[in-house]
């Protein structure tokens, strides 16, 4: 691996705080395992780079700042008490197109924590006990430092310089750059930069924005209500056939705007649940309903699976819970990542619009709410005395419980099994004048901005934003409203991404870095927040920050000297155009690989 201090020419320096004066007792080293962090035990801190957001962005950003001669501490963001973000705290699955799209960091992270250390059809699978483990390794093996805060409050600058910030728990933050790799771009926003939320209108560039209502562009019916290809009809209405007694709760009016309407809403967040059928490795859900559980909120649930029996399809014959209701990915061992699939399941609609601004306090209500609404989803099937569910379905149902050997430090407002992290699948996206499209991402040849310094290689992908009544051939039904599956990338199905995207206008901000909130479309972000390419956005934002702490002058980070970058990237196996795609980044790391995994057993 190149030597960063080398080709930076020795010019980073260590001439701020040294963060040994912050931090009391044993520093934390590969030799102390995994599981030893840091702990915070003063009031103020400082580092050459401020890395905010404990997600695999954030944690690829700070070992990469960690390889030049600049300091780097990791604040955790709003309610983070574990590194990896969804990696480590629900997700066991990462989708790709062309996993020859992904080198560097991002690649030897995937194949030291994936089963088998490698891919399965267009998926790493991996069980998130393991990502933290490695996250963690990673960590303590280069020095450095985590700290948790119940997020920012406040920034300070100096003309269009962040010098610090502060969090909800009084820590006192300051740096020469910042990185801002939270889900929710929580740091950006209270420095005052412009950033967006919703849906931007349908264009030329963004074929599929704005409001979708029923149209069939771009939708997949693995989340609508149909079972194996089969659409099913669900009477909208309170009383069933009549339309003046108005909608269930969750189902809108579908003519409330126009097809391609820009709006604020926001795609469905959910928890990615580490769950077990057997016995012996799953902790078993409650037969007792979870707290503020009402039943009228599952009425469309219990309708969707009797109007699967009108339509002839026989439960354990035609159609199963694992199969149809929820997405059961195996893990291996007995274990599955279980996702949302189907006309309803674990992706509740509406409670993620208010999230990206919401206060702490009513982003812990958000958080919550969907927690209970999930559990509401398994003890509804499993439990409820309701002549329309099968009793085979609620036997199946009953079958399934949270993994025993995860989540077992949890968030003190959170119980042990219960996955870490809500899987915020996007929320505000900077605003910065050069809004990647779903066009740049299908892009073949040069794009639109140059300084390229990673690829997304995914199909735009979003999961449904709302339920709304529609009229169709077969009467009233219910549909899910904006969700679609587009292909992008081009002929090669990897799309290049510019540095520009993770930039803040120049008159909001000059030393920010947005690796996960990017300048992006919902459209296109939809596609670019994958796992592999924000990692790899990650490393390319910490690469970027360190060489901004040279001792000779403060540049602003609109510009970096990319050849720089690009040279840093590349010889570290970051894939970033077919010219060094050519299996170069299989090669890089493969000792390292196997040192982590004899160490992480």
């Amino acid at each position: 691996m190149i030597d960063r201090r080398l080709l930076l020419g020795g010019a980073l320096s260590l001439a701020s705080t040294s963060l040994a004066g912050c931090y009391r007792g044993k520093m934390a080293t590969a030799a102390d395992g995994p599981r030893r962090l840091y702990e915070h035990e003063g009031q103020a801190i400082s580092a050459d780079v401020v890395v905010y957001g404990a997600t695999p962005a954030g944690v690829m950003a700070a070992l990469e700042v960690a390889e030049s001669r600049a300091s780097v501490v990791i604040v955790g963001g709003w309610r983070e008490a574990h590194v990896g973000g969804m990696m480590s705290g629900g997700l066991g699955w990462t989708d790709f197109l062309d996993a020859k799209a992904f080198g560097g960091a991002a690649l030897r992270t995937i194949k030291a924590v994936s089963r088998g250390g490698g891919e399965a059809g267009n998926r790493f699978s991996f069980k998130p006990s393991a990502a933290e483990a490695y996250f963690e390794y990673m960590l303590a093996l280069k020095q450095v430092s985590v700290v948790y805060s119940r997020g920012v409050v406040g920034v300070t600058k100096t003309d269009r310089r962040i010098t610090g910030f502060e969090t909800a728990d009084g820590l006192r933050v300051t740096g020469r750059v910042f990185v801002d790799a939270s889900y929710e771009g929580d740091l950006l926003a209270a420095a005052g930069v412009g950033f967006q939320v919703g849906r931007e209108a349908a264009s030329p560039l963004n074929n599929l924005g704005g409001y979708r209502g029923a149209t069939r562009e771009g939708e997949t019916s693995t989340h609508q209500f149909q079972i194996r290809g089969r659409s099913i009809v669900v009477d909208p209405f309170q009383r069933q056939g009549d339309q003046a007694s108005g909608l269930l709760r969750g189902v809108a009016p579908g003519d409330q705007k126009p097809i391609g309407a820009a709006d604020k809403a926001v795609q469905a967040y959910n928890f990615r649940l580490t769950m077990s059928n057997r016995p012996g490795l799953r902790i078993d859900l409650p037969s007792t309903p979870p707290p503020g559980y009402d039943r009228a909120d599952y009425e469309v649930l219990f309708r969707y699976v009797a109007a699967i029996g009108q339509a002839g399809l026989k439960h354990g014959v035609d159609w199963s819970f694992a199969d149809d209701l929820i997405y059961a990915n195996d893990l291996g061992d007995g274990y599955f990542d279980v996702n949302a699939r189907g006309g309803f399941s674990t992706d509740p609609v509406l409670l993620s619009w208010a999230y990206p601004t919401a206060s702490y306090a009513e982003r812990e209500v958000i958080w919550k709410r969907h927690e209970s609404f999930i559990r509401g989803f398994f003890y509804a099937l499993a439990w409820e005395k309701d002549a329309r569910l099968p009793a085979s379905l609620q036997q199946e149902v009953r079958q399934w419980g949270l993994a025993k050997d995860h989540y077992a430090r949890p968030h003190a407002n959170d119980s042990a099994g219960w996955p870490y992290q809500l899987y915020v699948r996007e929320a505000r996206r900077l605003d910065n004048g050069a809004m990647w499209s779903a066009a740049d991402l299908d892009k073949d040849g040069a794009p639109r901005l140059s300084r390229a310094v990673a690829l997304a290689s995914y199909r735009q992908d979003s999961h449904l934003v709302q339920r709304i009544a529609v009229k169709g051939e077969h009467g009233w039904t219910i549909w899910n409203e904006g969700n679609f599956e587009q292909n992008s990338g081009g002929r090669d199905q990897r799309s290049i991404l510019p540095l520009d995207i993770m930039l803040p206008h120049r008159d909001q901000a000059t030393n920010l870095l947005a690796p996960f909130a990017v300048a992006a479309s919902h459209q296109a972000f939809s596609a670019i927040r994958m796992e592999m390419t924000s990692m790899t956005l990650g490393q390319a934002a910490g690469a970027a920050a360190a060489m901004l702490c040279a001792p000779t002058r403060q540049a602003d980070v609109q510009d970096v000297d990319y050849r720089t970058l690009r040279e840093i990237l590349v010889a570290d196996g970051v894939v970033l155009d077919e010219r060094n795609a050519v299996g170069m980044a299989e090669l890089r790391g493969e000792q390292l690989i196997r040192k982590i995994k004899r160490r992480l057993g």
